[in-house]
C-alpha cells in the first residue's frame, strides 16, 4: 500500500505538471505533430463516409481501444473496470483512488491502476478512471505508455518502450482520431520541447480526446518517453 501511495504521488508530481505546461503552451499556439492530410474523396466515396461518421475503425485496435475508452464513459466504475478487463484479458490490478477537482468544477475522484496491458503489439502501463461524486458515473478514461524503470516505476514493461515504439504508437492512435474528428482544435508542445506535443480533438457535442507524446530524451531531459491518451465526456463530469 505504501507503494501504490508513493507512485500516486509521483503521478501528481509528474504527470499533472506536464499538463499544466501544455496548457501554457496553448496559449503561444506552437505547431503540433499532425496525421497525414486526407485523401481528396469521390462524391460516391463522401457518401459511405457520411454513413460511418463517429465511429472508430472496428478493423485496428486503435480504434477498437478508443471505441472502448467513449464506451466507458457514463458507465460506473466496477462496469467500466471490467470492460478493460474482458477486452486485454487482464485483470486491473494495484490501484490508487485520489479526489481532485478540475477548472474550478465539481469534485472528482481519480482511480488509477498500474496494470501492464498489451493487445496486439500496442502497449500501456497505466489505465486512469475518473468519476465524478454525485452519481459515480465514470467522465474520463486514460492509457498511458512509459519507460519508468525501479522502485518508483507504475508498472514496469519489459522490454522498456523506447522511442519509436511509443512514437508509432502515438501516431496510430493520432490517424484513427484525425480520420473521424478531423484537425485538432487546440495543440503545442509540452513544456515548450521541441520534441513533445499535445492535440486536442472535439469528438460529438461533449468530448475531447487528448493526445499526447512525451520525448525528454534529448541531452539534459529527465530521460521520459510517453504517450497518453485522454478520451473525456464533460456531460458526465456534473
Amino acid at each position: 500500500m505504501r507503494k501504490r501511495l508513493l507512485c500516486a504521488l509521483f503521478f501528481l508530481s509528474v504527470v499533472l505538471p506536464a499538463a499544466a505546461c501544455a496548457k501554457t503552451a496553448a496559449e503561444v499556439n506552437e505547431p503540433a505533430l499532425t496525421a497525414s492530410q486526407p485523401v481528396e474523396q469521390t462524391s460516391e466515396e463522401t457518401a459511405d463516409l457520411e454513413e460511418i461518421e463517429g465511429s472508430f475503425s472496428k478493423d485496428t485496435t486503435a480504434g477498437q481501444i478508443l471505441t472502448l475508452m467513449n464506451d466507458c464513459n457514463g458507465k460506473d466504475l466496477d462496469t467500466a473496470v471490467k470492460m478493460f478487463e474482458e477486452y486485454f484479458g487482464t485483470e486491473l490490478v494495484n490501484t490508487a483512488t485520489l479526489s481532485q477537482t478540475l477548472n474550478g468544477g465539481p469534485e472528482t475522484y481519480y482511480t488509477v491502476y498500474y496494470t501492464v496491458l498489451e493487445k496486439d503489439g500496442l502497449r500501456f502501463n497505466v489505465v486512469n478512471f475518473t468519476w465524478n461524486k454525485v452519481d459515480e458515473k465514470v467522465c474520463s478514461v486514460e492509457l498511458e505508455i512509459r519507460n519508468d524503470e525501479g522502485d518508483y516505476a507504475y508498472s514496469e514493461l519489459s522490454p522498456l518502450p523506447g522511442v519509436p515504439e511509443v512514437t508509432d504508437q502515438y501516431f496510430s492512435f493520432t490517424n484513427e482520431v484525425y480520420a473521424v474528428c478531423g484537425n485538432a482544435v487546440q495543440s503545442g508542445k509540452l513544456c515548450y520541447d521541441e520534441d513533445s506535443y499535445w492535440n486536442d480533438y472535439e469528438y460529438g457535442d461533449d468530448c475531447i480526446i487528448t493526445l499526447e507524446l512525451y520525448n525528454y530524451t534529448e541531452e539534459g531531459g529527465n530521460g521520459l518517453v510517453a504517450s497518453h491518451i485522454q478520451f473525456s465526456n464533460n456531460s458526465y463530469y456534473y
